[in-house]
């Protein structure tokens, strides 16, 4: 993969992807499909939209098409079950789907309770059919996806947009992705804000705005932080740190030295030596500089298939909340 604008494959199911993850750090991305990310262990930050959301384990987060987030993990390991939905699942009899924007992404925030429970219990069992593929999943799948939306719906706020203004936000939506695309490929070399204001036609001053709008941080902040983020990955491959200084596209080792101190609070050498000592090797250094671990299907199915005990019962015995009984 290597474009920040994320093209999601739906292997099983059209219009639905479902995965676990163990997570460490996603940069900076965004897609046209909604996504609802489940924690199942562990706690991150999500940071989007000038905001940041803390979620901790049973909290889930629901993020809109084409929404900037950036990923950071605040444990040694955090679990997460995703959920990516396109909008146009539900064309055929809804087809204002493609033009709701939800206003509020931590379902917690609006939806408590037995509905919290039915919502998540859905998750997990819809997402144990997925992988178990027991006959006729798609319609078992597709109908909690149905029932899913149909919670959401009558208990998050949510506006819709115009065609027009769905347009004009596509338009920005490509002028992010051909900058975090610029800045994926050129972050381990000097990289300036004046050379992508001259390829977009913009002004510094605007450019900067918009970037700083969008990605919740500065664009050296940004770039700074795809730096330490690469940094990490191959501290576990025991470069040398002035090796992997120049490496990472930083200029100076006290900028690393510093972006080190930032995040985890420890200098480069002290995080190598807990590095080894731990045998933190979980990832494997992508163009996206992302730290990501992905459950195989045998794995993904064990952790649900103990999940789906709890969930099942919930599932059977918690009233609809859509049919109000």
């Amino acid at each position: 993969m290597n474009k920040e604008f994320e093209i999601i494959d739906h292997p099983s199911i059209k219009h639905l992807n479902i995965f676990l993850v163990d997570m460490d750090y996603r940069t900076s991305h965004l897609h046209r499909e909604l996504e609802i990310d489940l924690v199942l262990e562990g706690k991150l930050d999500i940071h989007s939209k000038q905001q940041v959301y803390r979620l901790n384990p049973d909290s889930s987060i629901l993020l809109n098409t084409n929404q900037p987030h950036e990923i950071r993990t605040l444990e040694s390991k955090t679990t997460i079950l995703c959920l990516q939905i396109s909008p146009h699942f539900c064309k055929n009899y809804f087809r204002g789907m493609s033009n709701i924007v939800f206003d509020s992404v931590t379902l917690e925030q609006h939806i408590t309770g037995d509905t919290y429970t039915y919502i998540k219990s859905l998750m997990i069992e819809m997402a144990w059919q997925y992988f178990a593929q027991p006959k006729g999943f798609e319609f078992s799948c597709m109908s909690m996806l149905n029932l899913l939306f149909g919670v959401l719906l009558n208990n998050l706020p949510y506006h819709q947009i115009s065609d027009d203004e769905k347009n004009k936000t596509m338009v920005k939506v490509e002028r992010l992705t051909r900058i975090l695309n610029y800045v994926d490929e050129h972050y381990t070399h000097k990289i300036r804000l004046s050379d992508i204001a001259e390829n977009e036609g913009l002004s510094m001053t605007y450019l900067s705005q918009f970037i700083k709008e969008n990605l919740n941080q500065s664009f050296q902040d940004y770039v700074n932080n795809l730096r330490f983020s690469y940094a990490k990955k191959l501290l576990a491959e025991d470069m040398k740190l002035l090796d992997i200084c120049l490496e990472c596209g930083f200029s100076d080792y006290r900028y690393m030295n510093k972006a080190f101190l930032d995040n985890v609070g420890c200098t480069p050498g002290e995080y190598k030596k807990k590095v080894l000592k731990d045998n933190i090797t979980r990832s494997i250094p992508s163009p996206l500089n992302t730290v990501e671990n992905y459950y195989s299907e045998q794995n993904t199915l064990n952790l649900l298939q103990k999940l789906r005990h709890e969930h099942l019962s919930v599932l059977r015995e918690c009233p609809n909340p859509l049919l109000g009984i």
